[in-house]
């Protein structure tokens, strides 16, 4: 069983007290740094030797280690370097306090991974003044951090506003236009094939006119909801492409899976059930889709233009593919 001391010179409770974790084999030592650094009331843990300061880092989490450099089971160097892997320089302060005074304990010391060092027998201002530092800095590294974390979030919430459309949280034609340009030109170079659907809500200025906006809203949500769940997202791409159209792009699709996808889209926004009675589809009270499908396989076209025209829908409620102005 560990035998250490902690010394709670402030509440440890307290936002405003800093940790230490205190490491010497010399008891003494350990009772003469405590007196001095009381003015400044750290949260205060003691340590005997490297092995134990190493199994209480993870309990304790110090925001500085005061270790000699000189100890039994464990030194102060090898604790050091231990330490450095679990932490980077920047977050926690290592102060070594050694009784050798020579260029070599200097390096030693810095190549263990030592933010500073004093010599013994200790200059107790100096010491002071040095863990002030010390901590302050390390606190200064820590609301850096933050805030760079802060700025990184806010940074991929300004992405995502710039790319998913706020109503669908599909992608919106931004997303689209660029992730279209980049699968067009990489299918067209390796001859894989491409597939698009361009979808397009039936009726909807009716539904609009009938049942309000709010309720339009809803309507392109579920929609959005049903593409979303019908493709291999985020592999393929499904995109507002503006009012009541919709865009999925299907990498390395084959047309007759494409027609697949579409006429499931088509089937499962009906099974929503959706009421539209002012609707001037056949036979359907509900929101229904028209959906035109077109595939790179086995059709040379001069431009994504070409290709995206080339789905577009002739009819209601229906699926439509590139050769024939038949259902698919």
């Amino acid at each position: 069983m560990l035998s250490y001391q902690v010394s709670a010179i402030l509440d440890p409770s307290s936002s405003q007290s800093f940790t230490v974790l205190l490491v010497d084999d010399d008891p003494l030592i350990r009772k003469l740094v405590k007196k001095v650094l009381e003015p400044d009331q750290y949260y205060i843990v003691e340590a005997r030797n490297g092995v134990e300061a190493l199994d209480l880092y993870h309990e304790v989490q110090p925001d500085l280690v005061l270790l000699d450099g000189s100890m039994p089971i464990m030194d102060g160097f090898e604790c050091c370097s231990h330490l450095r892997q679990k932490a980077p320089l920047q977050a926690l302060p290592i102060l070594m306090i050694t009784g050798l005074d020579d260029d070599k304990f200097v390096d030693a010391a810095f190549d263990a991974g030592a933010t500073d060092y004093i010599h013994k027998p200790i200059n107790w201002v100096v010491l002071r003044r040095r863990v002030q530092l010390l901590l302050k800095m390390g606190e200064l590294h820590d609301r850096l951090t933050a805030s760079n974390n802060q700025l990184e979030a806010a940074n991929q919430e300004l992405k995502s506003i710039a790319y998913i459309d706020d109503l669908t949280n599909l992608f919106n034609r931004r997303s689209l236009d660029n992730a279209l340009d980049r699968e067009w030109t990489r299918c067209v170079q390796a001859g894989d094939p491409l597939s698009i659907i361009m979808c397009d809500v039936d009726c909807f200025k009716r539904f609009n006119d009938t049942y309000g906006h709010p309720a339009g809203d809803r309507c392109l949500q579920q929609v959005g909801q049903v593409i979303r769940s019908s493709i291999r997202w985020p592999v393929d791409i499904g995109a507002r492409y503006g009012g009541e159209e919709f865009t999925i792009v299907l990498t390395n699709t084959p047309l007759i899976i494409a027609l697949g996808v579409a006429e499931r889209i088509r089937s499962e926004v009906i099974a929503l059930k959706i009421p539209h009675k002012t609707s001037q589809v056949k036979d359907s009270p509900f929101v229904t889709l028209s959906l035109g499908v077109s595939c790179t396989q086995g059709k040379k076209y001069l431009s994504l233009e070409d290709f995206i025209q080339d789905a577009k829908v002739l009819g209601r409620n229906r699926v439509a593919c590139q050769d024939s102005q038949d259902d698919c």
